[in-house]
């Protein structure tokens, strides 16, 4: 089994290995003693693993409740959030008991936003079930609900207990699920040398799955608020963000990152930031895995959303941009300047 420890203040653990989804009860034990257990899970997910989660930890003894959400980012609401914190009183839950987010990314975004404000905080676990959470959502501690039409606006720096990426729930993912995921696997070999590396000598994937959670988990230990350092995982994400928004998330997470990170980097090589080759190599990794690479709609419908990204900083947006391949510089770039960004991007 591997394990990774992220050191922030308290530290956890991420352990990987196919199977260890099954070990959940026993490590749950040294959380929480037998104590209440409320899982959170989406209606897909909670399809095919939410029966014998509850299962395994009330037979271990747990009081075992749920919450099952929308699939997708719908899930990410106002109501999500308040349902299940209204599921935790019902159900007398204390400080010394413990929410599990079983599912993709949104799962665990609203699950630990719900943990962070239950009784100011109790702590939770998580077992992604998507190659999008395993690689990104699950680890590093960001968890929000969208608001206003707005990404990831209302949100926390909350870590969880434990982590526990089990390789097995991946046969059950559909096929764009898993294209949505490699999304984020693609990011890492753009901003890390060593991930770049990795990537592209050999289609491994349980190595970059490896990888990617050692990469952002030696990122969040040391920059775990992402004022310095942490901020280049945001490769892609500020125009992706946008993208997604403006699309009124017709389009996924991992496609509008896709996008973003061809924008970002296109501009970057039509303003001499970064070699043409770097641009060929992100857009010839993302047709391979079935992802998109251009944006055909109106730049000036992402503007809004871009100037309400939660990165923004009174006239500035910080733009993590391509300098070479496995290599990303932080560019503060005046909001008023954007659209000209974004125009080198598409043409």
């Amino acid at each position: 089994m591997k394990n990774i420890e992220i050191r922030v203040n308290p530290p956890y653990t991420v352990m990987i290995e196919k199977g260890v989804s099954r070990l959940c009860p026993v490590l749950l034990k040294e959380i929480c003693s037998v104590g209440k257990v409320h899982i959170v899970t989406d209606k897909n997910v909670g399809a095919l693993y939410l029966a014998e989660t509850e299962n395994a930890l009330a037979k271990a003894g747990f009081s075992v409740s749920h919450s099952i959400l929308t699939p997708g980012e719908d899930a990410k609401t106002e109501a999500s959030l308040f349902g299940i914190l209204s599921n935790l009183k019902e159900n007398g839950f204390d400080r010394l008991d413990c929410l599990l987010a079983l599912g993709g990314g949104t799962v665990s975004d609203v699950t630990g936003l719900a943990a962070s404000l239950y009784m100011r905080g109790i702590r939770y676990v998580t077992l992604p079930t998507t190659l999008l959470s395993m690689v990104d959502a699950a680890v590093g501690g960001k968890c929000a609900i969208n608001f206003g039409g707005v990404k990831n606006l209302i949100g926390a720096f909350y870590q969880p207990s434990l982590v526990l990426l089990d390789p097995d729930y991946l046969s059950s993912l559909p096929l764009d699920i898993y294209r949505e995921g490699m999304a984020e696997v693609i990011k890492y070999a753009m901003i890390s040398k060593e991930y770049a590396d990795a990537f592209f000598s050999e289609e491994n994937l349980p190595l970059w799955i490896e990888k990617a959670v050692a990469c952002k988990g030696e990122i969040v230990s040391a920059d775990e608020k992402d004022t310095g350092k942490r901020r280049i995982l945001n490769f892609g994400h500020t125009f992706g963000h946008a993208i997604e928004a403006a699309s009124d998330f017709s389009l996924s997470h991992g496609e509008s990152v896709a996008i973003g990170m061809c924008l970002i980097t296109k501009a970057a090589v039509r303003r001499g930031l970064c070699e043409k080759s770097v641009y060929e190599t992100l857009t010839g990794a993302l047709k391979k895995y079935g992802l998109p690479t251009s944006f055909s709609g109106d730049i000036d419908t992402l503007l809004p959303f871009i100037r309400e990204d939660k990165k923004s900083k009174k006239d500035k947006i910080s733009l993590i941009v391509p300098v070479s391949l496995g290599s990303v510089t932080v560019t503060d770039v005046p909001t008023k300047e954007i659209a000209d960004w974004l125009t080198d991007g598409t043409v």
